[in-house]
């Protein structure tokens, strides 16, 4: 009899620290994408998935709103993966934590696809944690803009030789 207490006690304290989850689906990633995420105490695991529609460069901050002992979160990790058949390519990923607001990671031009931000953590606070998430998308420059600079340059050269060998 005592057993079955004994697993009916453990089997509710391991189902209390399991990580918690949200999935959000932004559709197709706009200029601007924000979050405001609450979550419960103990590990978390939150997938923001959205589209590009055209190559772009990405742009990320992540930071946890951290309130004296009622929230907080510890050991925050914002990753960004293209979503493709198969495994997922890891793009880049940084730590985040109640300081890093005005710290971003660009992440080099993508390609037009499905990608999404997960977003990791220990929920720390009594009432759990609070993180906010923006992401922007950055123009790439086209390639006969840079055709049009470096033959620019070639003829700034040109020019610059004939007037030493004049």
């Amino acid at each position: 009899m005592q057993i079955k207490h004994l697993a009916v006690i453990l089997g509710t304290a391991l189902a209390a620290h399991a990580a918690v989850a949200a999935d959000i689906d932004w559709g197709a990633h706009g200029t601007l994408e924000l979050v405001a995420q609450t979550v419960d105490p103990g590990a978390f695991s939150d997938t923001i998935f959205f589209t590009l529609p055209k190559d772009t460069g990405l742009a990320a901050t992540a930071v946890s709103n951290n309130l004296l002992s009622v929230l907080g979160i510890a050991d925050g990790t914002l990753s960004l993966y293209f979503d493709k058949p198969g495994p997922d390519t890891l793009i880049g990923s940084f730590g985040f934590d109640g300081t890093t607001g005005s710290s971003s990671l660009s992440f080099a031009p993508t390609l037009a696809g499905d990608y999404y931000y997960q977003v990791t953590g220990t929920a720390t606070g009594s009432s759990g944690g609070f993180y906010s998430l923006s992401s922007t998308t950055l123009p790439v420059p086209e390639p006969r803009t840079w055709s049009l600079a470096l033959s620019g340059l070639m003829a700034a050269g040109l020019v610059a030789r004939r007037r030493r060998n004049s």
